[in-house]
């Protein structure tokens, strides 16, 4: 999976960590595409035609704008891995939540 473009990826993430609120949009956009490709394989059968991975890429990308500031790592492979856990665990909260729906009904 291709995550990013190298020292221009490195430079939004070191600007971004530094303040930089364009920087930080330029960082997650430059993630989209590639959390695009991860979330198909997260959102499992039972989800599919319930959740758009758009969505989920969305939720994932504004949680990850959010939270960035307590986003610890200096590099951009802690950076890949952050945001792949952010996908997994919104990922998991939409089939819980799914979950809780059907059993309402």
């Amino acid at each position: 999976m291709r995550w990013g473009r190298g020292m221009e990826i490195e430079n939004y993430l070191q600007n971004a960590i530094n303040g930089s609120s364009m920087a930080l949009g330029k960082l997650l956009e430059a993630f989209r595409e590639p959390l695009h490709q991860n979330a198909a394989g997260q959102i499992g059968s039972s989800l599919q035609g319930k959740v758009g991975v758009s969505d989920l890429v969305q939720e994932s990308l504004v949680a990850a704008a959010v939270g960035f500031p307590e986003f610890r790592g200096k590099s951009v492979g802690e950076f890949q891995v952050w945001i792949a856990q952010i996908l997994e665990h919104r990922a998991i909260d939409l089939a819980r939540r799914f979950r809780g729906l059907s059993r309402d009904i």
